[in-house]
């Protein structure tokens, strides 16, 4: 029988797995599963891995609620436009479209980040936010994007979903932005057995502000439905038994990225197939993904799975072009379209074999156009 080597075969180790147990052994022994403990030491402990400045962390539902929820904590809604990209999670556009906001999109830089060069000419009287998608764990030229910001008077929001570790400039993606958002969506360099998020901030008064607002604007301190936040709020909490995984998960993702770091270098020292444009690689990068692009690919892919190996594509039509938001300006976005039909990415889960890494290299090395 032939050995399939999967996109996606992240599993814990048996002494990692029994920490774990344990951690869900210790909150369901303490009766306390929401807003409880483990969530309140998870989000100081998350802060502090991000900075040694002060910041603020708040546990939510996910992802996608971390982005609307600091939209909405910057006023943001009908009328106002936010600047982002295309080629990225559904997530990230669906954010701003459920506040009534527009979406602006911009073109990718040949790294797939929003391309810098490419932004003030987007900005408008409307313009109120950009949401910067730091996208495969790689990110966009970040310090640049907070002048423009700050010229503009405009928000900026990093989407860290995917790039939770990385640095630029010696400082962790999710400490440029005005607020920043992570997943711990379970394929996650830090990922949980289920939905979760995060929203990062830097001032006290917003760091209360959302933690109003994604309890229905409760302030457990004062009792129920006492802000005015009730109007603009929504149930978004991180559970005790996520934040207990995720607090274990937190002190060992250091030697995770390593070894996705590990996997990353072996692909770039010894893929050769022609035509094939390997990911960037920078110190910094935690290779949540390991991106490649050829103008072949769906044939590589196809010739892959004969030999048991698994490819994934990420985004296979930018957002602009999907049927769901025709309702949106019409735009041409001559990379973003260009990737979409190029770019792969190749397994590089923290525990692939040197063995599977070996089949990987060997099957694009050995593609050949007639295949």
């Amino acid at each position: 029988m032939k050995k399939i080597i999967p996109f996606n075969g992240q599993r814990e180790s048996f002494r990692d797995l029994l920490s774990i147990f344990k951690g869900i052994f210790r909150v369901v022994k303490s009766g306390n599963f929401i807003l409880g403990n483990q969530l309140e030491l998870f989000e100081k402990e998350f802060s502090e891995y991000l900075s040694d400045k002060k910041i603020y962390s708040v546990g939510t539902n996910s992802c996608t609620d971390s982005l609307y929820l600091s939209l909405k904590l910057f006023g943001i809604g009908k009328g106002d436009e936010v600047i982002t990209q295309s080629n990225t999670a559904i997530p990230t556009v669906n954010s701003i479209v459920m506040t009534g906001a527009t979406p602006v999109f911009v073109d990718v830089d040949d790294q797939y980040q929003i391309d810098i060069n490419k932004i003030e000419s987007k900005i408008t009287k409307k313009t109120k936010a950009i949401i910067c998608v730091h996208l495969f764990g790689n990110c966009c030229q970040v310090d640049k994007l907070q002048k423009i910001c700050k010229n503009n008077s405009i928000k900026l929001i990093e989407d860290c979903a995917q790039s939770f570790g990385s640095t630029y400039k010696g400082k962790k993606l999710g400490t440029y932005g005005d607020t920043s958002c992570f997943s711990f969506y379970p394929t996650k360099v830090l990922g949980g057995y289920g939905d979760g998020g995060m929203v990062v901030c830097k001032t006290k008064t917003n760091y209360e502000k959302l933690k109003r607002m994604r309890f229905h604007g409760i302030d457990r301190r004062k009792g129920y439905y006492t802000s005015e936040d009730a109007r603009v709020t929504m149930n978004s909490r991180l559970d005790e038994f996520h934040s207990s995984i995720l607090r274990f998960k937190l002190k060992i993702v250091d030697k995770l990225i390593l070894k996705r770091k590990s996997i990353a270098e072996y692909y770039l020292n010894n893929i050769k197939l022609d035509d094939l444009t390997l990911s960037n690689h920078m110190d910094g990068l935690v290779y949540y993904n390991f991106v490649v692009r050829h103008p072949n690919r769906d044939k590589i892919l196809e010739y892959a799975k004969t030999k048991g190996v698994y490819f994934n594509i990420n985004y296979p039509y930018p957002i602009h072009k999907m049927v769901g938001y025709s309702f949106l300006k019409k735009y041409k976005l001559e990379n973003t379209e260009k990737f979409s039909n190029e770019v792969f990415n190749l397994p590089i889960y923290p525990t692939l074999k040197k063995s599977e890494m070996k089949k990987v290299v060997e099957v694009l090395n050995n593609f050949k156009y007639d295949n």
